[in-house]
C-alpha cells in the first residue's frame, strides 16, 4: 500500500491508504464489534474466538503506523535508481528485490516494532474477540490483576519487559547498531 500510494501514479492510488487511515483512527471497540458483526457466521466465515479474528482487529488498528513509516522510507529513494535497473535489463521485481527493499529493510523492520508492541498489550480489542484457547498476554495480565493475584500479574509484567530488552538487545547486535526499538 505504500508502494502504490508513494510510486504509483495509478488513479485512485489514495483509497488503500485511506482506508488504512479511517482503521487506525477508529476505536478499538468498535473494530472489535465490527468484526464480531462480521465474522459471527452470519455471512458464510465463523472466525469468531480464533486467532485470526485477532490478528485481522490488530492489523485494521495498528496497520497505519508501518504504512506510514514505510511510505516515507520509500519516498526518499530516488525514482532514479529504480529507472537505472529497468534500463539495465532488470525487471520490476528484480528492482524490488535488489534496490527497494534493502534501502527500506530498516523501515519495515520498525514498522513491524511498532506494530508489534501495541498488539503485545492491547485490551480492548481482545477483551471482546478472545476465546477459551486465544487468551493474549493483555488478557491474561488483566485478568491476573484484576481477579487472581497482582503478584504474578507482576512476575509477568517483569518478563515482558525482559523480553523487550532482550529482543532489543539482539537486534542491536544482528544489525551492528543500526537498528534498535
Amino acid at each position: 500500500m505504500a508502494y502504490l500510494a508513494v510510486k504509483t501514479q495509478i488513479k485512485g492510488r489514495s483509497i488503500p491508504d485511506l482506508l488504512v487511515v479511517i482503521g487506525g483512527s477508529t476505536p478499538s471497540i468498535v473494530i472489535a464489534l465490527a468484526l464480531i458483526i462480521t465474522f459471527s457466521g452470519n455471512y458464510g466465515l465463523n472466525l469468531y474466538s480464533t486467532v485470526w479474528i485477532i490478528i485481522v482487529s490488530y492489523l485494521v488498528k495498528y496497520m497505519t503506523m508501518s504504512v506510514r513509516t514505510i511510505a516515507a522510507a520509500l519516498s526518499q529513494v530516488h525514482i532514479s535508481l529504480e529507472e537505472a535497473a529497468l534500463n539495465s535489463g532488470a525487471n520490476w521485481l528484480r528492482c524490488c528485490k535488489d534496490i527497494i527493499i534493502p534501502l527500506i529493510a530498516p523501515s519495515v523492520i520498525a514498522g513491524w516494532f511498532l506494530i508489534f508492541m501495541p498488539s503485545f498489550y492491547e485490551l480492548t480489542m481482545s477483551l471482546l474477540l478472545y476465546g477459551s484457547d486465544t487468551k493474549t498476554i493483555g488478557v491474561l495480565l488483566y485478568e491476573l490483576q484484576t481477579y487472581a493475584d497482582t503478584q504474578n500479574a507482576s512476575v509477568l509484567s517483569v518478563i515482558i519487559l525482559a523480553i523487550v530488552l532482550i529482543g532489543n538487545l539482539i537486534l542491536n547486535k544482528l544489525s551492528k547498531g543500526n537498528v534498535g526499538i
